[in-house]
């Protein structure tokens, strides 16, 4: 028998997860019990029985059940499998093991009885032995929840055994399967931010005062929203090494952000253009602090650069409807924005001001849909704090 349905699904109950005794998976039958429909017919009975136990929460009922299966097919690794798995449940861990040892003995092929096993020999003094079973089982496991189980079990072990590269491979894999699942995210979050704090612990022993270490420090500083703090470590990194990639457009970005002069913020962007011709983001940025200083042509000229540089970036598009609505002239203006959504419908800004548009134009039900698309991203973006009234930022600060 090789049917990997055969095993009740439980969570480990030392892991984050709820444990919950699901319902059992559908019967295997072997071929000899096939050949003998009265015998046959009894399995299935007692199965359903089982079945109807574990729903209605009575496992010492199902386990019954299942031993009278085992005294009509002995040989049922799945049956012995089931059985297990009520007993780790209930806490029986030496039971359990012994259990999971019988079905494995009859059917190798069950991985997930394999990860349970393992799980018990963690659980019972055993644990290098237990880790080797999670180890050998988790690409192999088919119950989802077993597996994000096993996965968060191995990630932890790895934490502790500092083996962060082994720790990076399990993530992934969680990842592709279980993109969206809380624990999932969480154990990815800790490793890469071990991996994070590791590295620079390891770049301020070795470099303490060097120019990576303060960019790190204000990027760090802008993630707590502390504006100041960014804009005097982003200072620092460039007195250490003004050659360092990105750091002048991150210093204009922070002092935009921190409501600094705009003159200031021009200077950082146009010299991280000086330093990095292909900077669209920067371009994007120089154009805006240039729309708002009242320098429409000037802003157009780089707006449009940014475009040329990267002819999808959807930012660059919303500052060019910007300078057509202030010029008013928003049916023209229509057509930028529109291309803006198109190419990132995720931009709360471009719908922000595409309805804008649509209300100057007298089309109510077009601006009403914007805005209500814009409500919801506003709302889904809520966590993040970008740049006040830059289109390279998302944020609005009035309503149309």
């Amino acid at each position: 028998m090789t049917d990997q349905g055969c095993i009740i699904i439980i969570m480990p109950c030392k892991m984050q997860r709820r444990i919950v005794l699901c319902l059992i998976f559908p019967l295997c039958l072997v071929g000899n019990l096939i050949a003998q429909p009265d015998r046959n017919a009894q399995v299935v009975a007692h199965f359903k029985q089982a079945e109807a136990a574990l729903a209605s929460g009575q496992p010492d009922k199902a386990a019954e059940e299942f031993r009278q299966i085992l005294k009509l097919d002995p040989s049922n690794a799945g049956v012995y499998a089931n059985l297990g798995v009520i007993a780790y449940k209930s806490g029986d861990f030496e039971q359990a093991k012994k259990l999971f040892t019988d079905a494995l003995k009859r059917d190798e092929s069950l991985w997930d009885a394999k990860a349970f096993l393992g799980f018990c020999q963690m659980r019972t003094g055993a644990p290098e032995a237990g880790i080797a079973l999670l180890e050998q089982s988790f690409a192999h496991i088919r119950n989802n929840e077993l597996k994000i189980n096993v996965g968060v079990a191995l990630v932890q072990v790895h934490e502790e055994s500092k083996t962060l590269d082994q720790a990076i491979d399990v993530v992934r894999a969680l990842q592709k399967t279980n993109p969206h699942d809380q624990e999932v995210l969480y154990v990815s979050y800790r490793v890469y931010l071990e991996l994070a704090t590791q590295a620079l612990s390891t770049l301020s022993k070795d470099a303490p005062d060097s120019g990576r270490v303060h960019q790190i420090l204000g990027e760090s500083a802008l993630t707590q929203e502390d504006m100041s703090g960014a804009v005097e470590q982003f200072r620092a990194a460039i007195k250490a090494d003004p050659t360092l990639p990105g750091i002048h457009f991150q210093l204009g970005h922070a002092l935009v952000m921190n409501s600094s002069s705009p003159e200031e913020a021009q200077h950082e962007f146009e010299a991280a253009i000086a330093s990095d011709p292909s900077d669209y983001r920067a371009e994007c940025e120089l154009g805006e602090i240039l729309r708002l200083t009242q320098h429409p042509e000037l802003a157009e000229s780089h707006f449009m650069k940014a475009l040329q540089i990267n002819p999808n970036y959807s930012n660059a598009q919303v500052g060019l409807g910007d300078l057509l609505l202030d010029a008013e002239k928003p049916a023209e203006a229509v057509e930028h924005l529109v291309t803006a959504t198109r190419l990132d419908p995720n931009n709360e800004t471009a719908h922000y001001h595409l309805a804008k548009a649509y209300r100057v134009l007298g089309r109510s039900a077009e601006a009403n849909q914007e805005m209500s698309e814009f409500k919801k991203l506003h709302t889904a973006h809520a966590a993040e704090h970008p740049i006040p009234n830059s289109p390279a930022s998302g944020k609005i600060t009035q309503t149309p």
